[in-house]
């Protein structure tokens, strides 16, 4: 039992110290470029997923903006599906989609006997089914709208509103894909309602090290959608469709003149420059369409004058980079990219911190302090100087006693009262007929002196303190009358 709680505590230790290490790396990383402009995006952005296949990459993107970017909390997403999305329940739907603040899943209304037909019509059966169901284009046109309000409400953390960066990813061998027209056209007019300018990328994730059960069909899956895109990015390609929908159920023609679908396309894969598989690969791959999106959407540092460096040394120039991968006949290439940084190991230096501290205080804590017993008397309070300081906060008050000596008749000193009792001591003090009156209230001071002093002189005297310095505190500055008993109870005490 003793050994399942110390387990337990452990790993709740490491736990903790795990938790820890994180937070301060993300800290450190954030003063890094904190205030500086160069990790925030200068324009509004959205990130449409497109298919089931990529709803992992969904909270890895958004985890890294929110960590990264400096304004990574006004960012939307939207993933396109057709399976529900049973890790998050608590999300609230409306329709076939559901929201919990920044990503927004739309779920396609396909039937039970649609996704069960054979894999090799299913990209077809899912075209066709969605173009005959009127409710599916009717709900996707009001979680386009409710997205598209919701990034005008995070319009002041931009610095311009102008325009608006899509960023879609798929899938090579994700059915869905073959909706990538609709859907991408959809969201531009949908935008376009709101911003001057509208620019999209795609990023293709190629999986390689997951093709095991069907191999065959993905790697087939993907060299067709990879020639749809083709034809997609091609300078005389063309589309038009009823894609947009009143709420009275109007259907709105939307075109496409003849220009390639995209602005850019970069293909990602799984597998390094080398041909070798990287465990987790498709981590990799958010965090190099994270840092494409910073680089294309960074707000540009200026120079004193509010203008652009003229040497533009660490600028990127889209236009420039569109122009440098067009193919000889004019035809817009693909892009890819590889990622690699150098960063300060923030959480090593961490543990190894908590880990000297650990071993320094263990072995303070082991070593008995070299301390006298005066040093260890003033430590806890009990040296002459601290209980001194005690007996006078359990004395009476200087006024109330002085109040006492103001019905006092006859000045008797005190080396004639020393010897008696308090009964003669009284009498010689006052006049008969405050006898009675005072005897009440002297009993109750003398009463009250005689029990603070009986607590206080014993510990006094254990402490070697002088007996000149115990008397002197209970006399109160040598005031006759009222202290003479108590000075005399002292006085046996010391001896």
């Amino acid at each position: 039992m003793a050994a399942g709680m110390e387990f337990n505590s452990n790993n709740t230790l490491k736990r903790d110290l795990e938790k820890y290490a994180e937070q301060y790396a993300i800290e450190q990383e954030r003063q890094g470029s904190l205030g500086d402009g160069r990790s925030s995006i200068h324009y509004p952005a959205l990130f449409l997923f497109v298919g089931d296949l990529v709803a992992p990459a969904v909270s890895a993107v958004q985890e890294i903006n929110r960590l990264k970017w400096d304004n990574g909390d006004g960012v939307v997403y939207v993933q396109v599906g057709t399976e529900d999305q049973k890790e998050h329940p608590v999300e609230t739907r409306n329709g076939g989609s559901s929201d919990d603040g920044q990503v927004t899943r739309h779920r396609l209304p396909l039937s039970a006997g649609q996704t069960e037909r054979p894999s090799k019509t299913r990209r077809k059966d899912v075209h066709r089914s969605f173009h005959e169901s009127d409710q599916a284009l009717f709900d996707l046109n009001r979680t386009l709208r409710r997205v598209s309000n919701r990034i005008a409400e995070y319009g002041r953390l931009y610095s311009s509103f102008d325009r608006i960066y899509v960023t879609v990813v798929t899938r090579a061998d994700d059915p869905l894909n073959v909706l990538l027209p609709e859907l991408t056209k959809l969201t531009e007019t949908i935008l376009s309602q709101a911003f001057k300018s509208v620019q999209t990328d795609l990023h293709v994730l190629v999986s390689e090290m997951e093709q095991v059960d069907s191999f065959g069909y993905a790697s087939a899956a993907g060299l067709a959608f990879l020639r749809e895109l083709d034809y997609m990015q091609s300078l005389d390609y063309t589309f038009s469709g009823n894609l947009l929908v009143t709420e009275d159920g109007i259907s709105i023609p939307v075109t496409h003149p003849a220009s390639p679908l995209f602005d850019l396309v970069y293909l990602l894969s799984d597998k390094n420059e080398r041909g070798t598989g990287v465990p987790g690969g498709w981590i990799e791959n958010a965090e190099i369409i994270c840092r494409i999106c910073l680089l294309k959407n960074r707000k540009q540092d200026g120079n004193h004058s509010g203008t652009v460096s003229s040497t533009g040394a660490n600028t990127y120039n889209n236009t420039s980079f569109k122009n440098n991968i067009r193919t000889t006949s004019d035809q817009h290439g693909y892009a890819s990219a590889g990622f690699a940084e150098i960063r300060r190991p923030n959480k090593p230096i961490a543990l190894a911190v908590l880990y000297h501290m650990y071993r320094y205080l263990l072995a303070r804590m082991r070593q008995e302090p070299d301390w006298s017993i005066k040093d260890k008397l003033a430590f806890f309070g009990l040296d002459a100087a601290s209980v001194e300081r005690k007996v006078e906060g359990l004395l009476p008050n200087e006024d109330l006693v002085s109040g006492m000596s103001g019905i006092m008749t006859h000045n008797v000193s005190f080396s004639d009262l020393k010897p008696l009792s308090f009964v003669k001591q009284r009498e010689r003090c006052l006049d008969k007929e405050l006898k009675r009156t005072s005897a009440i209230t002297l009993s109750v001071l003398s009463k009250s002196v005689c029990a603070s002093v009986a607590l206080a002189v014993p510990c006094a005297v254990r402490l070697n303190i002088p007996a000149r310095s115990i008397q002197r505190l209970v006399t109160s500055s040598g005031r006759p009358g009222v202290t003479v008993s108590l000075a005399v109870y002292v006085k046996r005490c010391s001896d």
